[in-house]
Order: C-alpha cells, then structure tokens, then sequence
C-alpha cells in the first residue's frame, strides 16, 4: 500500500511511519522541520545547545531513509519554533501557525495525487485543508486521521465544566481553558466529517471522535509505547511516599486539583515532584512553590532519573488522549493515580497497578494518595504489577496495531476502488 504520513510538527508521527515501513508498506514522510543532511534545521542545530539541541536533534529518523523525506515550508517551521519561545501571548505563533497549516496541508494533497498515494495519514487539528481537498478531487485516497489528543469540541465540554463547578479560579486561569480555543474548535467537526478512518490510542479518545460525528466502525485503536526501558529493580517504597506530575503544570492538566488535594494532607508526611513548564505570572502556584518541588522543563533522562526515585505518578487531567508521561511511568514502577478521562486509564487495572477517579474530584485524589501514604506493603506490590503492565506496552505491540490497521483500510479501499 502508498501511504503519506504528513504533519507539519511532530508529535508521534515518526513512529507511525517507522510502523508502516517496517510493515512492508510504501512510505511517503511529509514534514517542516527535519534534521536532513543538508537541510536548514541541521544547520541551526549546530547552534543549539542543552535541551534545545537534544530537541532538534530528535527531529530526525535514522532509521528512516532520507530519500522517503519530503519537506516543505521548513524556513516558517523554524520560525514558528522561535515564536513558542518568544512570543508569549502567542499571537504571531497562532497566526503563523494557522497559515502553515492551510498551504502545507494543501501540498500534501498535491503530492498525494501526483504520487497516486493508496491513503494520505493527517493529524488532528492539521488535516482539514488537506482532507477537504482530497475529498473532493480524488476521493479514491483514503484519508486516515490519527488523533493523538482528544477532539477540542470535547475538551471545551470538559474545560466549561470545571470552570462551572470551580468559581473561585481567578480570570487570568479561566482564560487558560479558554485560549486553547483561539481557532479550530468548529473546525474539529469538520475535520471529522472529511475522513475516512480514524487511529485512535485511547477509550477517552475513541470517545470524543464520536462526540464530533465520527462512526465508531471506522475507529482503528492503536495504543502508544512506552520510550523507557523497563525499570526491574523499582519496587522498594520511601519514607515519606514520593509522589510525582509529569507535564505542563496547567489548569487543563488538572494541577489546581492536584495542589488542592495535596494540601489537605498532614504536612511533611509526602513528597510531590511537579515535572514540566509552569506559569506563575500571576502568583496562583506562590503557596505551593516553597510546599513542593517544580523543577519546569528538564531532559528526558533527568525525568527518568526522578521518576525511578518516586512511588506514584499522580495525573489529574481533564481530559488526556494518552499521555507518554503516564507509560513512561508505569516503565519506572511507578502506579498510576489519575482519571477516567486519560487515555492512560485505558492501562490502569484498579487496585492492582493504580486507581482511577473521576476529573475534578480532590476528595477521591486525596484519599488514594493518603492510601498509598497508609500502605506500604501494599504500594510495593503495586510498584511491582506496574512494571509487569508495562511489559506489553510497547511501540512493537504499536507496530502491530498499526500493520493490521493498514490492512484493513488497504483491504476495504482496494475493494472501494474496484468498484468505483
């Protein structure tokens, strides 16, 4: 099967077109941003430095063949990458961005029909231009949306809510839910109808898509893996519990419930590492910065290094297609504390490897970290089932999902074709 991967960022879409390669498929990879050899992005790597340059560095796949690499708009990618560090109201970063995706998403339906492609692979959010193209000009190509994240129509549901049920938020956190939607929130309906099929790494995700008017008989799952090693010697508990947060330390990431629920536990008696970006312009997070650790951004292997020293990886989101940071965790030993509305639930066996409550709920978070605190013997086995759960999640059993993915859309397409 000829299939186009394209996204003018990142996210896991490298590793869906390793999975297709591999699986014997003929792979097109369309991006921005990419370290080819004599590209613009190589050379501005040399620049870099620390985290900046192991991130650049990571834009490359060296186990993917330079020659399958299409790139387009790279010198605006870069740009865009400045404009996130600098542009702090992230006007000129939304509007550029919304600009990117428009004309990148119309080259990759260009190439998609000059290359005769069996199905073009678009993400969510990034697709509509493209799809919509497609669907009219050559709706013989399957158009594949893979959806990392959950659709924003329903995120505003879950954000609208817990602004209804927290009044006490200040402005300037409630704008924080809300700027998310600068652009793309009717769109995602749209984006939705111009598919063909959609991957999914989650429950949670499986259920926004039929929020927005997807059919759930074109829904493929394909969970994500893990990107740690197992860690097999991460049982032993601490005194006090050692609990961690990976990821940006934002309201739509469920840290006021977090904080809330930690302070209402006996002082001294926990620890909590806060792993991630954090804003605190405002002053919201003031009480909490001398109560826990906020160490903002810091390398991967420093966040494997913290999390192989907890006891508990605690994620109250609202709303999370699957968040790495959770299997990464489950890879160090750590159970999961976190909601039903994380894709990351999808792998949490209640009471065995973790606890799952509902978003929101500071009591229920509350309670099950003062369990851990209470017991001990318990925790270790905990610890331990954690490790054995991560085993299966890895990006192998993701290739296997992806290989039998493609062979239904291939099968069902071809058949489509023949009888056009």
């Amino acid at each position: 099967m000829k299939v186009l991967v394209a996204h003018p960022q990142q996210q896991h879409s490298y590793m869906l077109a390793r999975a297709l390669l591999a699986a014997g498929h003929d792979v097109t990879y369309m991006t921005t941003v990419y370290g080819s050899p004599r590209s613009l992005t190589r050379v501005a790597t040399r620049f870099l430095g620390g985290n900046d340059r192991s991130k650049a560095e990571g834009r490359y796949m060296v186990d993917f063949p330079d020659k399958r690499v299409v790139q387009r708009y790279e010198a605006l990618g870069l740009l865009s990458l400045l404009l996130l560090r600098v542009d702090k109201n992230k006007k000129l970063y939304n509007a550029l961005n919304c600009w990117i995706d428009e004309h990148f998403g119309h080259k990759v339906a260009e190439l998609a029909k000059q290359g005769d492609f069996d199905a073009v692979v678009c993400y969510n959010e990034h697709a509509l231009s493209t799809f919509k193209e497609l669907s009219h000009t050559a709706p013989g190509i399957a158009r594949v949306l893979d959806v990392s994240a959950s659709m924003k129509p329903y995120h505003a549901k879950a954000f609208l809510e817990d602004i209804e049920a927290n009044p006490w938020l200040p402005a300037k956190r409630k704008r924080e839910f809300v700027d998310y939607f600068h652009n793309g929130l009717g769109e995602a309906f749209d984006e939705v109808a111009a598919s063909d099929w959609f991957l999914s790494p989650s429950a949670h995700v499986d259920k926004s898509l039929c929020f927005c008017g997807a059919n759930s008989d074109m829904i493929i799952r394909c969970p994500y893996g893990s990107n740690f090693e197992v860690d097999k010697d991460n049982s032993a508990t601490h005194s006090p519990v050692r609990f961690v947060y990976c990821g940006r330390a934002s309201m739509p990431k469920g840290i006021h419930h977090l904080l809330r629920a930690a302070d209402t536990l006996e002082p001294g008696s926990f620890e909590l590492s806060i792993i991630g970006a954090y804003d605190n312009a405002d002053g919201f997070l003031t009480p909490y910065l001398n109560k826990y650790e906020f160490t903002g951004n810091v390398l991967k292997s420093h966040v494997k290094e913290i999390m192989s020293k907890s006891d508990v990886m605690v994620f109250p989101s609202l709303t999370d297609g699957m968040s790495l940071a959770c299997l990464e965790a489950l890879a160090c030993g750590l159970p999961l504390l976190t909601t039903t509305a994380t894709g990351a639930s999808d792998f949490v066996v209640e009471g065995s490897n973790g606890f799952v409550v509902e978003p929101g709920d500071e009591a229920a978070l509350a309670e099950h970290m003062r369990w851990f605190m209470e017991h001990p013997h318990e925790l270790e086995a905990m610890k331990s089932a954690a490790v054995e759960s991560a085993r299966k999640i890895t990006w192998k059993a993701y290739n296997e999902c992806v290989k039998d993915a493609f062979g239904r859309i291939g099968g069902e397409q071809t058949f489509e074709r023949q009888t056009l």
